[in-house]
Formats: structure tokens, C-alpha cells, sequence
């Protein structure tokens, strides 16, 4: 349990570390934030580029919060790794908004396209299959899984609305990526995102019934 713990203080600070190299690097002006197409449509300080890392520690003390009030051993070793995927998003995302802002205030002539949209959505949908499998595992709570009314009414509707709720989010992650990655691009990806999402909480609600319905 405790190099997950230092795993997750890592990725926490990691984001911190990265933006303040980039800030040796960078002009005082930068992108700041980019359209539905992906174009600059303002430009700001680089010291902007600090919200990223700020959101990461907010996300870190969020799962502390969540780890505290939890009281199973399995439950905490599910939020420490939901936790780390998490903010290795957040550094994902630290790198490629930095990146970006550095190649384009540059004299660097580059064809990579950073679809800053296609990469958020596609990151989402990895973080969903990782974390899909893991809900197999947790423990009746009120923080982690497919949590509904019926799942939560006792032990054998819970672990059976946890496998439904693996498959609905290995699924949608699957669907999220590959699309996003080959099909979509731009704020579609992010429509996709949230269409697919939307529908799991439709479909969990709807299956959560089900497992009740198993269980009695």
C-alpha cells in the first residue's frame, strides 16, 4: 500500500515539476485557450499554464478525502490506483498544453496535429478501461463503483451491478477511444465524451435494477 501512496504523491507533483521548466521556456505570452476547431482564440499570461498542476493537487487531496472516509483495505488500494491513473492524465495534459504553447510561440516549424480535444478524449476513455476492471473488486461503499439505490441495497446486488458497471465502462472507454482516435476530431470527440457518459448513466441506473432484482 505504500508505494502506491508515494506513486501518488509522484504524480501529484510531477505536473508542478514539468510547468515550472516550461516556464523558463516560454514567452510571457501564450495560447491561453482554443476554440471548438482547436484555434487560439486568446492569449494570456504563461503563468496561466500553473491551473493545470493547481487542478491535479485539488484532484490529489479530493481522493485523500475519499481514501479517509473509506474503511475497507481493498477500497483504498482502488482509489490510490483510480487516483494515480487520474493524475497521470493531468500530466498528459501539463505536456501536451505546454508542448503546444512552446511550438507555437517558436520559430518552430512542426506537422504533428495537436487535436488538444481528440487527446483529452481519447486520455478519457484509456482512463475508463483502466479503471473498468477494478470495479469488480470493490467493496460495498458509498464512494467507488456503480453506486445507485438498488446496488446499494445489499451484498449480492452490489457485486453483481459492479460487473455490469465493468462492462458498461470497459465498453464505453472502448468506444470513446476509438473513436476519438480514428473517427472524430476536434470538439466532436468531446460531444462523444459526453453523449457516452450520459447513456452510462442511464444504462447503470437500468442495470443496477436488474442486479437488485437477481439478488432477491
Amino acid at each position: 500500500m505504500k508505494k502506491y501512496k508515494i506513486i501518488f504523491l509522484i504524480t501529484m507533483i510531477l505536473p508542478f515539476l514539468v510547468t515550472i521548466v516550461f516556464l523558463f521556456f516560454l514567452p510571457d505570452s501564450i495560447p491561453a485557450h482554443y476554440n471548438a476547431l482547436g484555434e487560439i482564440d486568446r492569449w494570456g499570461s504563461k503563468y496561466e499554464m500553473i491551473i493545470i498542476p493547481i487542478a491535479s493537487l485539488v484532484m490529489y487531496g479530493f481522493f485523500l478525502l475519499m481514501i479517509k472516509i473509506t474503511k475497507e483495505k481493498q477500497n483504498v488500494k482502488i482509489l490510490l490506483i483510480s487516483g494515480i491513473v487520474m493524475l497521470i492524465v493531468f500530466l498528459v495534459m501539463t505536456i501536451v498544453f505546454n508542448v503546444k504553447a512552446y511550438l507555437i510561440t517558436s520559430n518552430t516549424t512542426y506537422n504533428f496535429n495537436f487535436d488538444i480535444y481528440k487527446i483529452m478524449s481519447s486520455m478519457l476513455g484509456i482512463v475508463l478501461i483502466i479503471i473498468a476492471p477494478l470495479m469488480k473488486k470493490a467493496k460495498l461503499n458509498s464512494i467507488f463503483g456503480l453506486r445507485t439505490s438498488y446496488s446499494m441495497k445489499n451484498e449480492k446486488s452490489w457485486q453483481i451491478s459492479q460487473l455490469y458497471g465493468c462492462y458498461i465502462m470497459l465498453i464505453s472507454g472502448l468506444i470513446i477511444l476509438i473513436g476519438s482516435l480514428f473517427f472524430l476530431s476536434g470538439i466532436n470527440c468531446m460531444i462523444l465524451l459526453v453523449v457516452i457518459l450520459l447513456l452510462d448513466v442511464i444504462l447503470s441506473y437500468i442495470f443496477s435494477k436488474r442486479a437488485y432484482k437477481k439478488s432477491l
